[in-house]
Parts: C-alpha cells; structure tokens; sequence
C-alpha cells in the first residue's frame, strides 16, 4: 500500500501522539490473536485499519479495534469464522461471512472477485452475514494493484433521516470506485452516500468538538 499513502499521510495536531505503523500494525493484530483470530486474520484487519489512518481517515482506522473486540466479547463477530461460497458462476458468487471480522470477509471476497475478472473480464462478488469493514476503498484498491477497476458497495444500519423528516430510515451505505492510472497514485472515490459518515460524528464526539452546521 505504500505506493498510496507515501504522498497522502496527513500532519497530525499536536496534541496528537505519533506511533510508527509497523508497531501499530502488530499491537492491532496482538489484540485481535488475543481474542481468538487467526494470525493471518489478525494481520488483514490490522493491514486495513492501520493503512485507512495513514490515508488520513482516522474515523475509520485503529479507533475502531474496540467496536471489533467488543463485538467477540458480546457474541455477534465470530472470531474464527471463514467465509464459505454458497453459489458461484463463472463470473459471479455469493460469499456467506458466517458472522465473521468484516475485514477478513471483504478482502477474501475481493479476491475471489479479482481471480474471477482475471479469468472473464469481469465479475460481481455478493457478501451476506458479515459485519462492518472499515473504509470499502481499501478493497477498490486490491482490485487497482492488479490493472483492474476495482467498485465496492455495502448496506449499513438505519443511521440517516430523509429529507425533511425526523429519524433514521436509512443507511449511510458507502459505495467506493478505484481506477488504475499511468503513475501513482490511483484514483480512489470512497464515500457514504449521507451527508457525513457516522464515523466523522464520532470523532467529533470523542475529541469534544460542535459538529458544523448541515
């Protein structure tokens, strides 16, 4: 990933603590063994939340390791899981997550996806029973790494009103686009369809600052 985020990685206030990515990558991934997860499993989610911070989106990186572990503490994240196909074509498949880490589940579909389009030209990778992934265009971005236009999409919980009304009723169901370019770095289009992700909220929250008007 480095090839991405050499040019990208922001300047943290100075409030802030800086931590080299290499430990932090590994403390992630102790944290994650400690619970259960396999190394490899342990090594993907940590890849994913460690690499979404030196992009610069801290809403979605390591801050989230607590939701992860919580979630196997609790029960609903399965800790050991794998994701099984239950249905495939030559250019399509529908992957079940069986309750797993998000992460783990996305990137082996996105592979599986890249191993299908490789072979056809093209291909769609459908995930059911999984739990939330971090940023969708890290896995845009597997598909980048081999020459390919990489689209990744996913439903969310009720967290957005429509329009003049007063509620949740929707998700922020983020939808990203990576397109591989003649020189890094690629293109990345990575975005919830509401007007701010919840996770921006929440880092609004924690550092107790007022969130902007609109």
């Amino acid at each position: 990933m480095g090839w991405f985020y050499e040019k990208t990685v922001p300047t943290p206030p100075e409030e802030y603590v800086r931590v080299d990515h290499g430990p932090l990558r590994k403390f992630v991934a102790d944290v994650l063994a400690a619970y259960g997860v396999s190394k490899e499993d342990s090594e993907i989610v940590a890849d994913v939340l460690v690499t979404v911070d030196l992009i610069g989106i801290e809403s979605h990186g390591v801050q989230r390791l607590r939701r992860y572990t919580t979630g196997i503490q609790v029960g609903s994240v399965n800790p050991k899981a794998k994701p099984t196909v239950v249905s495939e074509s030559a250019s399509t498949m529908l992957v079940d997550g069986n309750s797993g880490l998000g992460q783990v589940v996305a990137y082996n579909a996105m592979e599986m996806a890249v191993k299908k389009a490789a072979e056809i030209g093209v291909s769609v990778v459908a995930v059911r029973n999984s739990h939330h992934f971090g940023i969708a265009g890290y896995y845009a971005l597997q598909a980048v790494r081999r020459s390919m236009i990489g689209i990744v999409m996913t439903n969310a919980e009720a967290l957005v009103a429509y329009t003049h009304t007063i509620g949740r009723n929707v998700g922020t169901n983020p939808i990203a686009f990576g397109f591989p370019t003649r020189k890094p770095p690629p293109i990345l289009f990575d975005t919830a369809t509401s007007i701010v992700p919840i996770g921006k909220i929440e880092v609004y929250s924690k550092e107790g600052k007022k969130m902007p008007h609109g």
